[in-house]
């Protein structure tokens, strides 16, 4: 006959590996599939790896639907990391980066009334200009998505959108330090960007700004710790996977939906990690 000493320490091994065992099942069973769009236009010759049509965001997101994806609000992704809150079977969170017109005009209204949400990282100094070829919606047009309750608004940068100079080989904004700048005027310089993004969406909007989207991914370990210290707490880059509850809340997964992609064929993406 085993001692009690014995029967206690079976029994608290057996209570240890049921724990591993309900941390596993929430980290691995029910993985969170992150969306990333762009561009939308309703011209198909335009169609690429960033833009998609009206048509073909709503075959993706009813095929989403059919396949058993639950959609989520970005804050319900923010308990599930810092609140124990729980999230349903298969979920799903459409973001949306830039803040162009066209989120408004063609993604709002699929989204609407097929009972999606989505989050859309803006890029606040461009707001109601056109800094390229597509214009970027007004804060009165963010203002209108997110009283509807379909759509947050959150930080893409203040203006660090591009790349030094403006030739891509000479590194993003974000993570690149400029000719004869100094680590504290590199520091000082991304502060003042992300604070000033927060700043001015909570003004605009009157929402709780907590969550970024790197532009072009590009994110270092400065980036990081300074977002944190501005007070971003979710952040999100372009490297493809799923998510589960040990990934690292400041290099959140992302998987972007190909405007070239059917509802199945993303369906299959999404399936591959």
């Amino acid at each position: 006959m085993k001692s009690p000493m014995k029967w206690f320490g079976l029994l608290f091994t057996l209570l240890i590996l049921a724990g591993c065992q309900t941390v596993a099942g929430k980290q691995n069973k029910n993985p969170i599939t992150i969306l990333m769009y762009h561009h939308f236009d309703d011209d198909e010759k335009r169609t690429n790896s960033v833009i998609m049509t009206q048509a073909r965001f709503k075959e993706q997101l009813s095929a989403l639907n059919e396949a058993g994806y639950t959609p989520i609000r970005e804050r319900e992704l923010y308990d599930y990391y810092y609140n124990d809150g729980e999230l349903p079977e298969k979920p799903v969170l459409i973001t949306i980066d830039d803040g162009y017109m066209n989120n408004y005009e063609l993604a709002y209204p699929v989204l609407k009334n097929l009972g999606f949400y989505a989050t859309i990282y803006a890029i606040t100094d461009y707001r109601g200009s056109t800094p390229g070829y597509t214009p970027h919606f007004s804060w009165d047009v963010g203002r209108e998505m997110y009283e509807s309750g379909i759509i947050d608004i959150q930080s893409h940068t203040a203006n660090a959108h591009l790349y030094i100079d403006g030739v891509k080989g000479e590194g993003p904004f974000l993570t690149t330090k400029l000719k004869d700048e100094s680590d504290e005027q590199y520091n000082e310089r991304i502060r003042e960007d992300l604070r000033r993004s927060k700043e001015i969406i909570e003004a605009e909007i009157g929402n709780e700004v907590y969550s970024l989207t790197y532009p072009y991914g590009a994110v270092n370990e400065k980036v990081i710790e300074i977002a944190q210290e501005v007070g971003f707490e979710l952040m999100y880059t372009v490297n493809k996977g799923l998510n589960n509850s040990k990934s690292n809340k400041y290099k959140l997964n992302r998987i972007n939906a190909d405007g070239s992609f059917t509802g199945e064929q993303l369906i299959q993406e999404i399936e591959k990690y």
